[in-house]
């Protein structure tokens, strides 16, 4: 029996790792024209949240409002952007503003990121026509509204393949009471490891 190679599922990256090391999944142009000319507040967000206008960054009002800290309270409110959409937000932050891969926690997942993700929404707004007669603030809290009603498409996180690998490595390798000794143990006693064979 030969079984060739494959990828152990608990080696399978998931949507959490993506997001947690966004350099894996590279920007977009539309993510880098939209971030492009907002970078100096961008980076005032990562240095100083506090002297950043709530009226400019929706999130950091937001925040405010529910009374919680802008240094280290999580926005949870990402829209209807995909994983893999905020992964690349995430990166363009990480290459523009942060430079510095070993301290990505001090903001994924919170104000700056959050903010990043509003200005990509915005921009996305822009390019409809019932929208480029208002201001670049009012699109912003339109954007913000929906970043903050919008919900993530549910089949974003579902990778078929790694769940149906691992149900596959468990029927094979979890040793069950009911398959006896010889379902137990018989995996290797034949000809031995079967992986790369």
């Amino acid at each position: 029996m030969s079984l060739r190679k494959w990828e152990h599922a608990c080696n399978a990256v998931s949507s959490g790792d993506v997001l947690q090391d966004p350099s894996c999944v590279s920007f977009s142009q539309d993510v880098e024209e939209a971030r492009s000319p907002f970078s100096d507040i961008l980076e005032k967000l990562f240095i100083q949240p506090d002297l950043v206008n709530s009226e400019d960054v929706p999130s950091k009002a937001w925040l405010e409002s529910e009374k919680k800290d802008i240094f280290t309270a999580p926005v949870p409110h990402t829209g209807s952007l995909t994983m893999m959409k905020r992964a690349e937000i995430a990166n363009w932050l990480q290459l523009k503003i942060n430079q510095r891969k070993k301290h990505s926690k001090d903001w994924v997942g919170l104000l700056l990121n959050a903010h990043a993700q509003t200005l990509y929404i915005a921009s996305n707004l822009k390019a409809d026509p019932k929208f480029q007669n208002i201001t670049e603030r009012t699109l912003i809290q339109r954007a913000w509204i929906v970043q903050f009603s919008g919900t993530a498409p549910h089949w974003d996180h579902v990778d078929v393949d790694a769940q149906c690998l691992d149900h596959l490595e468990e029927e094979m390798f979890e040793q069950y009471e009911c398959a006896s000794r010889a379902g137990n143990y018989q995996w290797g006693l034949d000809a031995g490891d079967h992986q790369d064979r």
